[in-house]
């Protein structure tokens, strides 16, 4: 049920509640613009300011039990005595624990201070839009998004340096509590190489060898050794689906000198993007460089993968260059390790 009210779009069937008309004056002002397509009413009947759509809205709330209502202020619960619908939310406790100083009657754990949620006036207005949806294609729409979108941040990276879903993913989503991404440190060059000349270097015209022999001359200079292949040994770095057991994402590293080591070869499948794999497979990559006493570990991304590097501190250290790259452009990034 919805109209146009000055120009904009109003949803009369749903409603923000509150005291009176200083409150509703204020909310108006700060919190209304952030998201305004609702009704809004007071207890003491001064919202909405329009006479005829104030009689009108009161006389919705006592026939139409399709009404959702966001109430605030604990003066509201009479005025709603006898509201048709069932479909009321009070959200005073939220702010109030919020405001709620620890040592008061609430014991200062890690527990409590966490349970806060912090809201701003951007992420509370969000919330009433949120808790005014009823609609159930939205709701079945909006999961849809999170489950295949990588606007959403649906995995995290714990302790163990694996991928896994976030909670907040798993209760809105169709993510299995299952799906956990872990990088093995023991892929065959056989199978690398396979997702290399297949995914990565498609058609390269140069060999694809276990390591390469680019070294890094700090601090935007790349010079070749030939010693590299007799001095070091590579490192291949895979991650498989958990229930396919398929490589899902690569990497591979090896060092360029005594104290340097490079990240080379980094690719994730398209459909598993936004998963945090590229992530985990270079901090393993890290962590080898580490394991090899190297101070330093630097990669020669393309435009595509840079941000993701920049995901685990790299920082470009040079212009985006072709020479030398059969599948550049490309550029110089490195951090400490």
């Amino acid at each position: 049920m919805s109209n146009i009210l000055n120009g904009i779009p109003i949803n009369f069937d749903k409603i923000v509640f509150l005291e009176n008309e200083k409150v509703a004056d204020y909310f108006v002002k700060n919190l209304y613009p952030y998201h305004s397509n609702f009704i809004i009413m007071t207890a003491d009947k001064k919202y909405p300011k329009d006479e005829s759509l104030n009689k009108k809205m009161w006389n919705l709330l006592e026939t139409d039990k399709n009404i959702t209502i966001a109430v605030l202020g604990r003066g509201c619960a009479k005025a709603l005595s006898n509201v048709k619908s069932e479909r009321i939310y009070v959200l005073d406790h939220l702010l109030a624990f919020d405001m709620r100083k620890l040592g008061y009657g609430l014991v200062d754990t890690e527990y409590n201070r966490n349970k806060r949620i912090n809201f701003n006036k951007v992420n509370f207005m969000n919330l009433i839009h949120t808790t005014l949806i009823n609609n159930k294609n939205q709701w079945h729409h909006q999961s849809e998004a999170v489950d295949g979108s990588r606007a959403y941040s649906s995995f995290e990276i714990d302790d163990d340096c694996r991928a896994v879903p976030n909670w907040k993913a798993v209760l809105i989503s169709n993510i299995s509590p299952n799906e956990i991404y872990q990088v093995d440190d023991e892929l065959t060059w056989e199978e690398i190489e396979e997702v290399w000349r297949r995914e990565l270097w498609p058609g390269r015209r140069t060999p694809i060898k276990q390591m390469s022999s680019m070294t890094w001359i700090q601090p935007d200079y790349i010079d070749t050794d030939m010693e590299i292949y007799k001095k070091y040994k590579p490192t291949f770095f895979g991650v498989r689906d958990p229930f396919s057991k398929e490589i899902v994402g690569v990497n591979s590293g090896h060092r360029t000198d005594d104290t340097t080591y490079r990240s080379r070869g980094l690719w994730v499948n398209q459909s598993f993007r936004g998963k945090k794999i590229g992530q985990i497979l270079l901090r393993e990559t890290i962590h080898q460089a580490k394991k090899e006493n190297c101070k330093w570990i630097w990669t020669c991304p393309r435009k595509k993968s840079l941000k993701t590097y920049q995901t685990v501190s790299f920082k470009r250290k040079s212009d985006w260059f072709d020479e030398g790259m059969e599948f550049g452009p490309n550029c110089i990034a490195a951090r400490k390790t």
